[in-house]
């Protein structure tokens, strides 16, 4: 288990430095930013992430939420097929 923990910690610690600082936030509403700086959130998000990986159920709710928007594209109105869905997820 630590030698996966370790793979798993190696894999994601790296990767809060490669995000946009101010992309929308997640539901949580806490800006890209603070999860690069607050560096002692990292070990808690890849054990959270290692966790979820081999126990799916486990997952947190804040990390499997989204919301689904509808963007109008074009035509008529009452169509369904003239809106395309939009996925929001976290970002983290």
């Amino acid at each position: 288990p630590l030698k996966k923990m370790s793979l798993i910690s190696g894999l994601i610690l790296p990767r809060p430095k490669k995000i946009s600082n101010w992309k929308a936030p997640a539901e949580n509403q806490v800006q890209n930013f603070w999860i690069k700086n607050l560096t002692a959130l990292h070990p808690y998000l890849a054990t959270t992430f290692s966790e979820t990986l081999t126990k799916p159920e486990s997952a947190p709710e804040w990390l499997t939420t989204n919301q689904i928007t509808l963007l109008y594209k074009d035509g008529q109105t009452n169509d369904p097929k003239n809106y395309q869905p939009i996925t929001c997820l976290p970002t983290y």
